[in-house]
């Protein structure tokens, strides 16, 4: 049985798990999971899945610096065009975070994509940069108000990615350290 373990940081606490560790049992997913039996922080970057950020407001740099931290090697990130120097810049010296021009070279190169973008957006920016979404990708979301994402996701999508939600209990200006991160997954759930 082949599984797939995803290590959460220990800056974050699972609110259905006190587990350091998830494991996912990839013989029942639907989707083609391209990694070893098990991949960690503690696994070498090229048997990481790419983790994307799509938003580097307070919270897309929060999980940013703090995936980084933890050890995850291959964070893809953008924002808006008007801010890509500025992030290139702000990012230079962490070899973990790899600034991207746009949304669609994020959706393209990443297995695991998070929109960190504020609700009122929300369905434009995954209308302009979710079809470029990598097939099989993992795509979550992170806006405070649920219904205008779920919209958009189910609607800007491909229909080959997986979509989960989750919500932080607290803001970028709180420690994320044994904070609650919600998983919304039952919510809306769609399996390639």
């Amino acid at each position: 049985m082949a599984t797939l373990t995803l290590n959460i940081p220990s800056a974050f606490t699972m609110t259905a798990t006190s587990k350091s560790e998830q494991q996912i049992d990839c013989d029942t997913l639907p989707l083609s999971v391209p990694y070893p039996e098990k991949c960690s922080t503690s696994s070498p970057a090229h048997e990481q899945p790419t983790i994307g950020l799509i938003g580097m407001g307070a919270m897309g740099r929060m999980y940013a610096n703090a995936l980084g931290a933890a050890g995850w090697k291959k964070i893809h990130v953008c924002d808006v065009p008007e801010k890509y120097e500025q992030l290139k810049q702000d990012y230079q010296n962490s070899p973990n975070v790899t600034v991207l021009p746009d949304g669609h070279a994020v959706s393209r190169s990443s297995d695991f994509i998070v929109y960190s973008v504020e609700a009122e957006f929300i369905e434009r920016v995954v209308k302009q940069y979710g079809p470029s979404t990598k097939m099989n990708a993992i795509v979550a979301g992170q806006t405070s108000v649920k219904a205008p994402e779920k919209v958009a996701f189910e609607n800007y999508l491909p229909k080959d990615v997986h979509i989960v939600s989750c919500h932080s209990l607290h803001g970028p200006s709180v420690s994320p350290v044994g904070q609650p991160l919600v998983s919304l997954s039952s919510y809306y759930m769609r399996w390639a």
